[in-house]
């Protein structure tokens, strides 16, 4: 599975907290709304931590200082995606075609999808947000690359603890283990899925 992945549909937005005078206030509710992950590379703030995360103005509030501190305007962005996306804002004869995807106005899936750890464009917006926000650097691919396979490496020990528990089953029907025996495997496999599944989540930003 690759926790990479840009989303089908667009997103609605699920939060509507009072207006902050601090556009900063909103990062914990943003990173609710946005499931942990950088709206526009989709790194979970669990990997790279939390304090490496902010809010981004889609909007520039250096074009927009009226939008400063609007909720809809405000996306969950690591700050790499945010350095480099900066003040960016299309001109007016190519807005429909040069600006840089966000969720909640756009399928980012019709723009930018995930080839393994390459981020790969499906459009002109989308080939736009790959230079601009440089998503595609060696740094990030290879860490992406690095999540990617310990992530597949978590799901084959998944795998094998499900063939045991199998197995402890096979062994208690034919009546070659006790159902104490078989009650104590299954708990100790069972603490090993809790283990597993925690970090499969931390894996992909949940």
């Amino acid at each position: 599975m690759n926790p990479f992945v840009y989303p089908k549909t667009r997103h609605a937005r699920r939060y509507a907290p009072k207006q902050y005078k601090r556009y900063q206030t909103y990062k914990r509710i943003l990173r609710l709304e946005f499931f942990g992950k950088c709206v526009y590379c989709q790194m979970p703030s669990s990997m790279r931590g939390y304090f490496s995360f902010g809010a981004d103005h889609y909007r520039p509030k250096k074009h927009f200082p009226q939008l400063m501190v609007s909720y809809d305007n405000l996306y969950y962005c690591c700050s790499a995606c945010n350095s480099n996306k900066g003040d960016y804002w299309p001109p007016g004869h190519l807005l429909a075609t040069h600006f840089i995807p966000n969720p909640c106005d756009h399928v980012m899936f019709a723009h930018l999808r995930f080839n393994g750890a390459i981020v790969e464009e499906k459009s002109s917006a989308g080939a736009i947000a790959r230079e601009i926000l440089d998503l595609n650097d060696p740094e990030s691919v290879s860490y992406r690359e690095f999540i990617i396979g310990t992530v597949e490496l978590w799901q084959l020990k998944r795998a094998d603890l499900l063939r045991k528990v199998s197995k402890v089953d096979k062994l208690l029907r034919a009546g070659t283990m006790s159902t104490v025996d078989a009650d104590s495997a299954r708990n100790e496999i069972h603490a090993e899925l809790v283990k597993v599944d925690k970090y499969l989540a931390l894996l992909s930003g949940s």
